[in-house]
C-alpha cells in the first residue's frame, strides 16, 4: 500500500465532496425559497378567488405553474446531486478501507488509540479524585459549621463581607469617569470613602474571621485545607430571608455541584474503559504490559521512553513473566513506519473516525447496561 499516492487521491476526493455538498446545500436553499413562494402564491390565490378577480386568478395560476415546474426540476437536480455525493463518499470509503484492511497498520492504530484511551482514563481519574477531595473538604466544613455556632458566624462574616466588597466595587465602577486615559470619579468623596475606608474594613473583617476558622481547624487537626477556607470568600452566595448570605444553603449547592461533576467523570471513565476493553485482545495485552513496565520503572513515566529502551524492557519483562509471544509480529509494520504514516491526512482522519466510533459503541453499551439495571 503506497500511502502517499493513496493520500493524494483521498485529498482530491475530500475537496470534491466538499464542493458537491456545498452545491447540495445551495439546491436545498433554492427548494426552501420556492416552497415559501408557493405558499405565498396560494394565499394570494385564495384572496383573488374570494374577490372574484379573474385577471389576478389567471396570473397567479400561471405563476404557480412556473413555480411547480421549477420545484420538479429542482428535485430532479437534487436527486442527481445526492447520487454524486453518495458516489464520492463511496470512493472515499474505498480508500479508507485500504487503511482498515491493512492488518499491520491497523494494529498500530489500535495500539495508539489504546494508549490514548489509557491516558484519558488516567487524566479523568485524577480529575475525579481532586473533585472528590474538594467535595469532602466542603462537606467536612459544613458539618463543622453546623455543630459550632461561633464558627458558622465566622463563615457568615466572611460571606457577608465578601458580598459587601462586590457591591462596593460595582458602585465604584459606576462612579468612574474616563477622560484622555485618566480615571476620575463623578463623586470623589464617595469614591474615597469606598477605597480608603469601606473596602479595607470589609477585607479586615474577612481576614479576622478566616483566621478564627483556620486556628480552630488547625488546633483540632480537621481535614479542611486553607484553600477550602479561602473559597468562602469567592463563592456566589444565595441569600436568606433577611438578605444575608445563606452559608449552609450555598455550601450544600457547592457539594451538589461537585457530585454532578463526579457523576459525569464516572460516566466518562466507564465509557473510556469500555472502549479500551473493546480493543483486540493482543492490543489490550500489550497496553497492560506497557502499563506494568511503567509501574515497575516510575522514573521513566515523566520522560519520553525511547523505543529501543521500551522494547528492551518489554522483552525482559515478558521473559520474567513467561508471557506468550504477541501474535503476528512478523506481519506488522515497525513503529517508525507508523509514525511516518501519521503525516498523511487519510491516516489521521481514519484514526479520528475510529475513535469516534469506539466511543459511540462504548456509550451504546453503557446505555444498554444502565437500561438493564433499571
Amino acid at each position: 500500500m503506497e500511502l502517499e499516492s493513496l493520500n493524494k487521491e483521498y485529498l482530491k476526493l475530500k475537496t470534491k465532496l466538499r464542493d458537491s455538498r456545498m452545491q447540495e446545500r445551495i439546491l436545498n436553499d433554492r427548494f426552501t425559497m420556492l416552497s415559501d413562494e408557493k405558499i405565498i402564491i396560494n394565499g394570494e390565490l385564495v384572496e383573488a378567488k374570494r374577490n372574484n378577480n379573474q385577471a389576478e386568478i389567471k396570473r397567479l395560476n400561471q405563476l404557480l405553474k412556473q413555480v411547480n415546474e421549477a420545484i420538479v426540476n429542482l428535485k430532479a437536480e437534487a436527486t442527481i446531486q445526492k447520487e454524486e455525493v453518495n458516489g464520492i463518499r463511496a470512493m472515499i470509503d474505498a480508500r479508507v478501507n485500504e487503511i482498515r484492511n491493512n492488518d499491520a497498520l491497523q494494529y498500530h492504530i489500535d495500539s495508539a488509540l489504546s494508549t490514548r484511551y489509557s491516558r484519558q482514563l488516567k487524566k479523568l481519574n485524577k480529575e475525579k479524585q481532586e473533585k472528590v477531595e474538594k467535595r469532602n473538604e466542603i462537606a467536612n466544613l459544613l458539618v463543622l459549621l453546623r455543630n459550632h455556632r461561633t464558627l458558622m458566624n465566622n463563615a457568615k462574616g466572611i460571606a457577608n463581607a465578601a458580598k459587601s466588597i462586590k457591591k462596593l466595587q460595582e458602585e465604584l465602577a459606576s462612579l468612574q469617569v474616563v477622560s484622555a486615559g485618566t480615571v476620575t470619579y463623578s463623586d470623589q468623596n464617595r469614591a474615597n470613602e469606598i477605597l480608603n475606608n469601606l473596602i479595607p474594613m470589609a477585607n479586615a473583617k474577612i481576614q479576622k474571621n478566616k483566621t478564627a476558622l483556620k486556628d480552630y481547624i488547625d488546633k483540632k487537626k480537621i481535614n479542611i485545607s486553607k484553600d477550602t477556607i479561602d473559597q468562602l470568600e469567592k463563592m456566589e452566595y444565595q441569600n436568606d430571608r433577611t438578605g444575608q448570605a445563606n452559608v449552609e444553603k450555598t455550601l450544600n449547592k457547592k457539594i451538589e455541584s461537585y457530585n454532578t461533576d463526579i457523576a459525569k467523570h464516572d460516566k466518562k471513565i466507564d465509557q473510556y474503559s469500555r472502549a479500551l476493553n473493546m480493543m483486540p485482545e493482543d492490543v489490550r495485552r500489550e497496553q497492560q504490559n506497557r502499563n506494568e513496565i511503567v509501574q515497575e520503572n516510575p522514573e521513566q513515566a515523566e520522560g519520553n521512553i525511547k523505543w529501543y529502551n521500551f522494547i528492551k524492557r518489554f522483552k525482559a519483562w515478558r521473559e520474567r513473566k513467561n508471557q506468550p509471544q504477541l501474535a503476528e509480529q512478523t506481519t506488522r509494520v515497525d513503529t517508525q513506519q507508523f509514525k511516518n504514516s501519521l503525516k498523511y491526512e487519510i491516516v489521521n482522519d481514519y484514526m479520528k473516525a475510529t475513535e469516534r466510533e469506539d466511543l459511540k459503541r462504548a456509550k451504546q453499551n453503557q446505555q444498554r447496561s444502565e437500561t438493564e439495571e433499571r
